[in-house]
């Protein structure tokens, strides 16, 4: 088993860091520490929008269908590569959002572009229509290159190509946006000069690598996670907009902890995926890929040997469902403390003993200046962001965390949400989770230890969450 460790945390955000390149929702400033970024541009007046111009804005969202979800891959989103990705990458992308958003919801105005960072102006030539098409930094005049795309990547960005809501009003129109690159596609990391260029902090022992079953279940984490994002995006509407736009409208344990359960997502269906028949030795043109890895290479957050894909997906819910002990034994700092768990983990040199979940340690992003720590305990942010959403689901239901309490985002707020589907409100919520940590011995229980409804479920993820039909909001309701 590859331990965990803190060179190894975050890695879905590394994966797809490396595919493209961080800001936004669901992202990393490389990657170790999560970071936020606007997604839509600056105003150009100083003048307060009135509560008629956020009104139209929010109109023409509903009116685009921004919060109805498709059975389907919805047709008004953009996709664009350069002319040198081969053709097969191309099907990978496809087969990934044929496969999640019949599940989640096909929502409008989703974008991915795929950058050749080695190619020339010509061979991004596609790439730069489409960030011309929904105005990606159109505030800026300068002409789109190969650099200019290197500079400005991020997954998730996204634009807002008539202004913010308060210029636009009726002709607000916003997208999300996920700029990945062509190397990490082709290439095992090592060998992709670009990505050392991008995270020189990294540390690889000379000769060590990713390896191929890694990456290629990696883009499909990543594109899941981005994804949830821009389905939280379509259910938020106009709703962080405001008085209260300076707070985050949705807080950092929740936006990025809830987009952390890829492995039970795919868990049940993976071999639907076309391009994952190599892993899975029933398939009739399986190739003894298991059987040949070098397993002395170490491969982050897993447990080889495997001998299929499954297996890994079968870890990946097994550690997610060590979040309760990973919390109660880093808050009581026990002999037996779980160092982390997926993508969130505290560091070494960090004690999180007598830690306690609140609004200023929880609700930003740590590379915030808002964001709160007592010296020693910077990155026990980790607790709320692992455990969080599963205490918000033991206190509803899996449904109600992941579906309902998005659906109520634009009428009731995040909070007003939580207090409808948990009956705690915000203090309350912080009081109950601290307290359930410490409710048990730490030192006595099992790492898979956890309290009725805390785990994720043992059946499908979309079999427990009825994504497709959300009550999502509508005017008169």
């Amino acid at each position: 088993m590859a331990p965990f460790t803190p060179g190894s945390k975050l890695l879905l955000s590394c994966l797809l860091c490396c595919l493209g390149a961080c800001s936004g929702g669901g992202s990393t400033d490389g990657p170790n520490v999560p970071t936020a970024a606007p997604a839509e541009p600056p105003s150009s007046t100083e003048t307060p929008a009135t509560q008629t111009e956020l009104d139209k804005a929010t109109a023409r969202m509903i009116e685009d269908g921004m919060n109805v979800p498709l059975a389907y891959r919805h047709p008004d989103q953009g996709f664009a590569v350069s002319t040198t990705l081969a053709q097969e990458f191309i099907d990978r992308y496809n087969q990934a959002h044929e496969f999640i958003q019949p599940r989640i919801g096909g929502y409008p105005n989703w974008n991915t572009v795929i950058t050749d960072e080695d190619g020339t102006d010509s061979d991004n030539q596609p790439v730069f229509e489409l960030l011309e098409e929904i105005g990606f930094l159109n505030y800026d005049d300068g002409p789109w290159t190969t650099q200019r795309v290197l500079d400005t990547a991020g997954c998730l960005t996204g634009s807002a190509p008539n202004g913010g809501w308060s210029e636009a009003g009726e002709n607000y129109v916003k997208h999300s946006l996920c700029m990945l690159f062509n190397g990490p596609f082709e290439n095992e990391y090592k060998n992709d000069p670009w990505y050392w260029d991008a995270f020189p902090d990294l540390d690889f022992v000379d000769g060590e690598y990713y390896h191929r079953w890694l990456l290629d279940f990696g883009f499909l984490d990543g594109m899941y996670h981005e994804y949830f994002h821009h389905y939280q995006i379509a259910h938020i509407l106009t709703a962080h907009s405001g008085d209260s736009a300076e707070e985050p409208f949705d807080p950092f344990w929740w936006a990025e902890g809830s987009g952390q359960f890829a492995g039970w997502f795919y868990r049940d269906n993976w071999k639907e995926i076309a391009y994952l028949d190599y892993l899975n030795p029933e398939h009739p043109d399986y190739a003894d890929y298991w059987e040949t890895r070098d397993w002395t290479i170490p491969t982050p957050n897993s447990n080889p040997p495997y001998n299929s894909l499954q297996d890994h997906l079968d870890y990946m819910v097994a550690t997610q469902n060590k979040s309760f002990f990973f919390a109660a034994s880093q808050v009581q700092n026990t002999s037996n403390k779980l160092g982390g768990v997926g993508n969130g983990g505290v560091d070494d040199d960090d004690n999180c003993e007598g830690w306690v979940a609140s609004h200023s340690n929880t609700t930003y992003y740590p590379d915030d200046s808002r964001y709160e720590y007592e010296p020693g305990q910077r990155s026990c942010w980790a607790i709320m962001f692992v455990a969080g959403p599963h205490f918000l689901a033991y206190k509803s239901s899996w449904q109600a965390a992941l579906r309902d309490i998005p659906a109520d985002y634009f009428e009731l707020g995040f909070w007003g949400s939580v207090e409808k589907h948990t009956g705690l409100n915000q203090q309350q919520f912080f009081d109950e989770f601290n307290a359930l940590l410490r409710s048990v011995d730490a030192e006595s229980i099992e790492e898979d230890y956890a309290p009725e409804g805390w785990k994720t479920p043992n059946m499908p993820m979309t079999t427990v969450v009825d994504f497709m039909t959300i009550d999502y909001y509508q005017p008169g309701d």
